[in-house]
């Protein structure tokens, strides 16, 4: 199933469910050792669990450029890869 971000009449695809979960959970497991959404909870608990008010967007796109530079450390090879293949 595709998934989004939906902001006010707009919706803007993102790509497989799947894909989206692999990310938020590569970024958990690599750069949050102390768990789900305790370094980056705007992009981690708002978002991922579907609702971030506008008053955050400052703040997510600061997790943002924060993960962004955190995983060039990392090789594609250790992201967290989904449970089944995705066609």
């Amino acid at each position: 199933m595709a998934v989004g971000l939906k902001v006010k009449y707009y919706w803007y695809p993102i790509g497989h469910g799947d894909f989206l979960h692999s990310f938020f959970s590569t970024v958990s497991y690599h750069l949050e050792p102390n768990g789900w959404g305790t370094k980056y909870p705007l992009l981690l608990d708002k978002l991922y669990n579907g609702k971030l008010e506008y008053k955050y967007i400052k703040d997510v796109i600061k997790e943002i450029d924060e993960i962004q530079e955190s995983l060039k450390n990392y090789s594609p090879s250790v992201t967290i890869q989904p449970h089944h293949k995705v066609s």
